[in-house]
């Protein structure tokens, strides 16, 4: 019977055989197909939410390592500004359940909540906690504890940031934020992102976060990433939602297998009654139309998620990849083609090219990290640099293994991004932090940071070498405890000037008191910072030591002292010696010229009575003593003359010096007129100066124009002119000259060129001369050439009287 069943249906049931087969294999690939692009379609969000993760848990480091760093600085923190500060950060940043100021003993002095501020227990550690903060003060580096269950149910974590000292390794306590994990991690997933993947976090074996429908997602599609918070690792899975397998799945899987069996069954149906072939093979038509009209209509769905996908992918800046581990190959798309610098379709797709741009030093970790994700059979992140056109770019590759029917991993599909961008803000941000702190610290002057209520916030140990203290105590101190009292005033007077806008900066010099009670001397310069809003932030105040300065000052000042004290005991002793020289210039005036007086009147009494009398010698001789006598009366007169120059006193004011040579030609007028002398003069200035020596300066130049004449009628004159800020006067003859050898010792006393017989003189008026222009701040010389005449010129300062220019 069995065989006459099978010799009757054997050609319907392996035409059965066959399309259903056939069907299976094209079902099963579709829904392989539609399971790879939901695969990298998670893979992308993963990677997107393990940055976004990444970056806030690096955010609330930095905000405790800013409160640290300042506490450092400032030697502990007033607690109005530390719970300012951390207010600040409650408020801007999600997750914080609570800040902590923890001291070096390990005991809380300050918990601050989102409600209120109280003070500390000394030791309410959930258990483990302890632990990760001796850690962290035995080795000076962050550190976070154990994720821990409250007896609410909450998860909570600990993260500690040591306090040290600037430039030390001084241990001052911990600032300290412990966070809700599942409000911290749900402000890390996008809004956009929540009704599309599931996310669960793990710490070790323990589940710290889990979305409510993560269970429920999936559909054997997950990624799994690795997030690093300090020293912990935390495992990073995300899964589909139903809503978003929902909106990616297809019916297409399911029409095909329906339409597979249909066809079977309508070939086994056609196979087994041939006699109904006509209507048979309508009726599949039918069919097979219906079943291409749902394949097109599925397609274009596909088509268009598809597309969605590229756009997600683009503006994610991400490239795509997929590794088939038995064939070696490589599959980039175009994305992930430029960004490696290569033209599109001009990757061979080999294993080897690929590792081939990785920078060799960054191959063996890339490698390693791959192979533990192959061992593991889950995901993986690695890091690595590629040399794009000359371009050292970071790139961060995620990506997810695929497993076959046995369990065994058959392919890696993932995506890879350009980091470079924000890896080099971040070395940018840590190497301008580590310059300021090395130019603040070894600055050659001294650098602080003073809030504007005085208190030191930073110091360097420039500072600390100038007043003796050390870093911590000046951190507790105000700038207003060293300074002296008696420049307490100045310094504080250029503090309001700031603040109240009246100035950008004061410098002044000021004593500091130093540990062990000395003043020390400081130039001191003071600016202010400001906060964006304007508000003053701190004062950056420049200290440089002056103190030698200062010493050499002092010596100098007492030089001064000495110097000035010796040089009034010389000018009383001058003073003495000119009072005596006046009183011999007196009694020379008198005593000596009252002889001369008697010689003469009794010489020319001799003559009248007895002169018929005496031959012709005896009265040249009689002639000659008069002569003598006469002479010697002009010397002393002129000599005491001369010697008064410098003892009695000037009456200095504004001296026209046209009224001086008017009455200087007037003086001489009778012996110009013997000479036929023409004088004549400019338009001359007025100067400041005593008007009695400058109406002898000038007559004796005038006079000694005349009086040195040549055999031609004398041409004298008189001019003044300004040159480098003084007057410089020229008196001009066209005397005898005088011969350049000479023109120096004229103005010496008693030097004369021509004997008394010749030209007639004493010798002085020239030295009287010198006297009277230095005596005013200027200088005589002479510019003089033989048989063609002199011209002598001083100089008289350019001055002013009442502010007005002479």
């Amino acid at each position: 019977m069995v065989d006459r069943f099978w010799r009757g249906h054997a050609v319907a049931l392996l035409v059965g055989l066959a399309l259903a087969t056939l069907t299976f294999a094209v079902w099963r690939a579709t829904l392989s197909r539609e399971k790879a692009q939901l695969q990298v379609l998670i893979g992308g969000h993963a990677l997107a939410l393990q940055t976004e993760l990444e970056t806030e848990l690096r955010e609330r480091i930095v905000a405790l390592q800013r409160m640290a760093d300042r506490s450092a600085i400032r030697g502990g923190t007033p607690l109005r500004d530390w719970e300012a500060e951390s207010r600040a950060y409650m408020a801007d940043q999600a997750g914080f359940r609570s800040v902590e100021w923890i001291d070096g003993e390990l005991r809380r002095r300050w918990i601050l909540t989102r409600e209120r501020l109280d003070p500390g227990p000394e030791s309410d550690f959930v258990e483990g906690w302890e632990e990760a903060l001796r850690a962290s003060r035995a080795r000076g580096v962050p550190e976070v504890s154990r994720v821990a269950e409250l007896e609410d149910g909450e998860m909570v974590v600990l993260l500690a940031y040591p306090i040290l000292g600037v430039g030390t390794s001084q241990f001052g306590g911990f600032m300290s934020g412990t966070f809700h994990i599942g409000e911290l991690l749900q402000a890390t997933i996008p809004s956009a992102l929540r009704s599309l993947v599931a996310v669960e976090v793990r710490s070790g074996e323990t589940t710290i976060y889990s979305s409510p429908d993560f269970s429920a997602g999936g559909g054997g599609i997950e990624a799994r990433m690795a997030v690093r918070f300090v020293a912990e690792q935390w495992t990073f899975r995300v899964r589909p939602t139903p809503t978003l397998l929902a909106a990616q799945g297809t019916i297409l899987p399911l029409v095909l297998l329906m339409g597979g069996g249909l066809t079977t069954l309508l070939a086994m149906l056609l196979a087994e009654y041939a006699a109904r072939a006509g209507r048979s093979a309508t009726e599949l038509g039918r069919h097979q139309a219906t079943l291409e009209h749902e394949v097109r209509q599925r397609t274009v769905e596909l088509n268009e998620k598809a597309a969605t996908l590229d756009v997600a992918l683009e503006a994610a800046g991400a490239g795509v990849w997929s590794w088939e581990l038995e064939a070696e190959t490589v599959v980039w798309d175009e994305r992930a083609e430029a960004l490696f610098g290569l033209e599109p379709g001009s990757f061979d797709g080999s294993y080897a090219s690929w590792a081939s741009l990785v920078l060799p030093e960054d191959l063996p970790a890339a490698e390693a990290e791959i192979s533990a994700a192959l061992e593991k059979k889950g995901p993986f992140r690695v890091d690595y640099r590629v040399d794009v056109a000359g371009d050292l770019r970071h790139f961060v590759a995620s990506g997810v293994t695929l497993l076959d029917d046995d369990g065994a991993p058959r392919r890696m599909v993932g995506v890879v991004i350009d980091v470079t961008r924000e890896r080099r803000a971040r070395e940018a941000l840590v190497e301008s932090e580590e310059r300021f702190r090395a130019t603040f610290e070894q600055a050659a002057v001294g650098i602080a940071h003073v809030s504007p209520d005085g208190t030191f916030l930073r110091v360097n140990q420039k500072v600390c070498g100038i007043v003796g203290y050390r870093p911590e105590e000046l951190m507790r101190m105000r700038f207003q405890d060293i300074t002296h009292p008696d420049d307490l005033n100045g310094d504080l007077d250029g503090v309001d000037a700031i603040l109240g806008g009246e100035r950008a900066s004061y410098e002044m010099e000021k004593r500091y008191v130093t540990r062990e009670g000395k003043a020390v001397w400081v130039y001191l310069t003071v600016s202010l910072m400001h906060e964006a809003d304007g508000t003053p932030k701190y004062f950056i105040a420049v200290i440089q030591d002056i103190q030698a300065r200062k010493r050499l000052q002092a010596q100098v000042q007492e030089a001064n002292r000495v110097l000035e004290a010796r040089v009034a005991e010389r000018t009383a002793e001058l003073a003495r010696s000119n009072e005596e020289l006046e009183q011999f210039a007196y009694v020379a005036s008198h005593d000596l010229q009252e002889p001369l007086r008697m010689v003469t009147s009794y010489l020319q009494l001799l003559e009248e009575r007895y002169g018929h009398q005496l031959d012709g010698d005896a009265l040249d001789f009689m002639g000659f003593a008069v002569d003598g006598a006469t002479r010697m009366k002009v010397l002393i007169e002129d000599l005491l003359e001369f010697s008064r120059l410098g003892t009695r006193k000037e009456e200095r004011g504004a001296v026209d010096l046209n009224d001086v040579f008017e009455e200087v030609c007037s003086t001489l007028a009778v012996s110009a007129q013997d000479a036929q002398a023409v004088i004549e003069s400019s338009d001359l200035p007025t100067v400041v100066g005593d008007r009695s020596r400058m109406v002898q300066l000038f007559q004796n130049l005038i006079g000694n124009a005349i009086k040195y004449r040549s055999d031609d009628p004398p041409r004298i004159s008189v001019s003044g002119e300004r040159f480098n800020g003084e007057w410089r006067m020229a008196v001009r003859d066209n005397g005898i000259g005088i011969a350049e050898r000479h023109a120096g010792r004229i103005f010496e006393i008693f030097q004369r060129l021509h004997s008394d017989r010749t030209v007639p003189g004493t010798g002085i008026g020239l030295a009287s001369c010198k006297k009277i222009v230095e005596g005013h701040g200027g200088r005589i010389w002479v510019d003089s050439t033989v048989g063609e005449g002199s011209t002598f010129r001083f100089t008289l300062p350019h001055a002013t009287m009442n502010g007005e220019e002479t």
